[in-house]
C-alpha cells in the first residue's frame, strides 16, 4: 500500500488532498478541518471530506462524503472530545453517530 497527503494549515485550520492505493484499490480525496476556540480550554471542531474509491476486486467506483462537528475540552495532560459524525455513500445513504473520546498524554 502506498499513499501521500498534502496539507495546508494556518493556525488551527487546514485543507488537504489525500491519495492511497493498495491491493484493494485507490482512494483519492479532499478534506478540511476547522477548530474555533470558544474559551482557552474549549473549542468547536468541524471536519469534512469527499473521496472517490476505486475497488479492483469487485469493480466498484463510488464517492463518499464524511463530516463531523463537535467540542473539545483541553485539560493539563489530556483532552475530551465529543462529536456528531456522519457518512454518506452508496452503501450507507446517511449514517450518523455520536463519538466520545478521552486522550491522556504520558510525559516520560
Amino acid at each position: 500500500s502506498h499513499g501521500f497527503s498534502f496539507d495546508i494549515s494556518k493556525r488551527r485550520n487546514s485543507i488537504g488532498v489525500i491519495y492511497n492505493n493498495g491491493f484493494t484499490g485507490d482512494n483519492l480525496g479532499v478534506y478540511g478541518k476547522i477548530r474555533y476556540p470558544i474559551w482557552k480550554q474549549l473549542s468547536l471542531r468541524f471536519y469534512g471530506s469527499y473521496h472517490n474509491y476505486e475497488r479492483y476486486m469487485i469493480d466498484i467506483s463510488e464517492n463518499a462524503t464524511s463530516y463531523s462537528a463537535g467540542l473539545q475540552y483541553q485539560l493539563k495532560n489530556s483532552f475530551i472530545r465529543a462529536e456528531l459524525q456522519g457518512v454518506a455513500n452508496n452503501v450507507m445513504k446517511n449514517d450518523v453517530r455520536g463519538f466520545l473520546q478521552y486522550i491522556y498524554s504520558f510525559n516520560l
